[in-house]
């Protein structure tokens, strides 16, 4: 249970990293 959810927490923060990434790079190139 508990590494399941802190499974869950590593996908979320991976994701939540990826965007902002993306995010930064967009606004740097606008």
């Amino acid at each position: 249970e508990a590494y399941e959810h802190g499974g869950k927490m590593a996908g979320v923060f991976t994701v939540l990293g990826f965007f902002v990434s993306v995010a930064m790079v967009i606004l740097e190139n606008s």
